[in-house]
């Protein structure tokens, strides 16, 4: 692997995940933003899990709600979508769910489909020579929790974030849980 010089320039990730299954139009969700060290929204990512992703999670026939596991999904889409722009930098990843920071953290999980899920996550850092720090967001503070819930385009700083294309990076994670 090359050595480069890097940059002490920061990136801040909040990822967020929505879980709501009464709602037929979104029943899940996951959300991204990522932000430059001037608090520049840079990109984000938003997509709506269906019935068929939830039961890969294992909603309804063996759990009664996945919201941990898709949080752990919005962190691990994070990190393999942006991996270019966190790669040789200070990263801060926030999450709004205690368990799925802890397990970021920890790198490990007392359940099988979250420790497929956490070693997915170490392999990316792993591979993309990322190196974040995990942190709390409280959810009203947090800018993905709307980009979970619905496909609405993020402003910032008067001008608009780039969407990123998400779908194939979620159909490669459950098929890794699956």
């Amino acid at each position: 692997m090359p050595v480069s010089p890097g940059t002490n320039k920061p990136r801040f990730v909040f990822t967020d995940a929505s879980f709501e299954p009464s709602d037929a139009s979104w029943p899940a969700g996951v959300g991204g933003v990522l932000y430059d060290e001037n608090g520049k929204a840079l990109r984000h990512f938003s997509y709506c899990l269906d019935k068929n992703d939830l039961a890969v999670l294992g909603f309804p026939e063996h759990k009664q709600t996945v919201i941990f596991e898709a949080e752990l999904i919005a962190v691990i889409v994070a990190v393999k979508l942006w991996k270019d722009d966190l790669l040789d930098r200070p990263v801060v990843i926030f999450v709004d769910n205690n368990s799925a920071r802890d397990v970021a953290v920890s790198g490990s999980a007392r359940t099988v489909t979250p420790l497929k899920l956490v070693n997915l996550l170490l392999t990316l850092e792993d591979e993309f020579s990322i190196i974040p720090w995990y942190a709390r967001v409280p959810s009203k503070s947090n800018p993905a929790d709307e980009p979970s819930r619905s496909d609405k385009e993020i402003e910032s700083l008067g001008q608009r974030a780039v969407k990123s294309e998400v779908e194939a990076a979620v159909q490669f994670i459950l098929s890794c849980i699956n």
